[in-house]
């Protein structure tokens, strides 16, 4: 479940699919019924839903139920979460069952997968670093 920061609505999955809860109205609406997603996180302009479904991570159009990408993490995805500001604002952030995290960049053109390193073996327990060729990044995270 996760708060649409546009419209204060909330993201969810159900058994019915994917939906958008309007908690001040006390309705719903079904975005998606085809799937039956896991971690769910909006876009920071609250437009598109984030969702682990069959072993990937899909963007669905929260207005029309569309979907939109299928991004194939090859690491077990389970929760997803979005960046909101900065460099990075627009990424998505991946859990994956397996331990590790992934990075996948979706507010340029097309996704791009980054290789992503534990933060343990960097030394630094309060940073996320991915790479990507010739380049290195490090998000601090929240204490």
């Amino acid at each position: 479940m996760w708060g649409n920061p546009t419209n204060g609505h909330l993201i969810s999955s159900s058994s019915q699919g994917l939906i958008d809860i309007d908690p001040i109205a006390g309705s719903f609406r079904v975005i998606n019924a085809g799937v039956n997603p896991d971690g769910v996180t909006v876009s920071p302009d609250g437009t598109v839903a984030y969702v682990e479904a069959g072993g990937a991570i899909q963007s669905y159009n929260i207005a029309t139920g569309a979907l939109l990408r299928t991004f194939a993490t090859g690491h077990s995805p389970d929760g997803t979460g979005v960046i909101s500001g900065g460099l990075f604002n627009g990424d998505v952030i991946v859990n994956n069952n397996d331990g590790t995290v992934g990075f996948a960049g979706s507010h340029q053109a097309g996704w791009r997968s980054e290789s992503v390193r534990d933060h343990r073996h960097w030394g630094h327990p309060r940073r996320f670093r991915f790479t990507r060729p010739h380049e290195r990044h490090a998000i601090p995270l929240a204490k």
